[in-house]
């Protein structure tokens, strides 16, 4: 039997046991243990929970998001995943004068722009895709022109100014104006240094933190590499351990999958630590009824390689032999 994701497990059982009773701001008393760490051997095979039935696409989603930049909740919807969509305000938004489903500078902004001026960026951000729009319309246009008998060599077709446009958008993106792109560096550090103690990136911005519908809780991340191995941490400040932390350890465990293919190394060891490591007084039968279970081997990913890591899509992602028990109804609070 090969069963890796074993830590978790060991680590909800020591909530139960020693868990202290805490009040927080969702109104849903937890018990919760403060510092535990948890490694994972992703070598061979991949950790997502096998002893009740979780959604490893839509984890997949939500990082190839995390990777993009956006902070919109619908261009998540857009690739399969509704895991942001309870957090959605109406409310939040009005405040703020975002559009409809933004949710301000969480994840994917730290980790792409950090350090910029998040209504900046997100006008950009909006201009370019509308200008993709039209140029993807105009080149239709350009195809017709260039397959019919008015064709001139010295013609300049319809679309060269929107595309000059655009590039001059994506420039101004990539400047100093789009903050700091952490994953750039990480990438760079990897490949130039890769015994460098800083390969890392922050998501915690405390300038920001009003403007976020919540902040991050997986909040920094490392990367340590030894021989042709890579290994990642994962510090997290909140955690739920029933529902979040294992959408944590597959999204972290799929990065480093992503940033080993795209450099040249073998995927190794996630290492969690996690702070108030918690379970919500209103999960603890189902965490029992878990634990309880025998639980089948865990699975295999299949990557397949992208030109760079920010060009993955989901067909690109196989999970092998995965069957996992029955679903196990559990509450979220949000």
């Amino acid at each position: 039997m090969t069963y890796i994701v074993k830590p978790y497990d060991q680590a909800l059982q020591r909530i139960l046991d020693e868990g202290v009773h805490k009040e927080n701001r969702t109104g849903v008393d937890t018990i919760a243990v403060f510092g535990i760490q948890s490694r994972y051997r992703i070598d061979e095979y991949f950790p997502i929970l096998t002893g009740r039935k979780v959604w490893p696409r839509a984890i997949f989603a939500e990082l190839l998001w995390f990777l993009s930049g956006s902070t919109q909740n619908k261009d998540l919807q857009d690739i399969g995943s509704n895991i942001w969509t309870p957090w959605v305000d109406a409310e939040f938004e009005e405040k703020h004068s975002f559009e409809e489903g933004e949710l301000g500078p969480v994840y994917g902004f730290q980790l792409r722009h950090f350090g910029a001026d998040y209504k900046t960026v997100t006008r950009l951000q909006r201009e370019i895709q509308k200008t993709q729009k039209r140029l993807d319309e105009e080149s239709k246009r350009d195809d017709e022109f260039l397959d019919s008998s008015s064709w001139d060599h010295h013609c300049v077709l319809p679309s060269s100014s929107i595309r000059t446009r655009l590039s001059n958008l994506k420039k101004q993106l990539l400047s100093s104006v789009g903050g700091f792109d952490q994953m750039e560096y990480m990438l760079t550090r990897i490949r130039e240094k890769p015994d460098c103690r800083r390969i890392l990136f922050s998501l915690w911005n405390p300038a920001q933190l009003k403007e976020q519908r919540l902040p991050p809780c997986h909040f920094a991340f490392q990367i340590f590499i030894h021989e042709d191995k890579m290994s990642g941490m994962l510090t997290q400040r909140s955690c739920d351990f029933p529902v979040g932390v294992p959408a944590n350890i597959q999204f972290y465990s799929a990065l480093i999958y992503m940033l080993a293919q795209q450099t040249g190394y073998t995927p190794y060891e996630f290492i969690h630590s996690t702070a108030d490591s918690h379970i919500y007084v209103n999960q603890i039968d189902a965490v029992k009824e878990y634990l309880d279970r025998e639980k089948p081997d865990s699975p295999k990913l299949n990557l397949k390689k992208a030109s760079d890591i920010y060009s993955y899509s989901m067909d690109d992602f196989d999970v092998i032999d995965y069957n996992p028990l029955d679903k196990i109804s559990i509450p979220v609070a949000v």
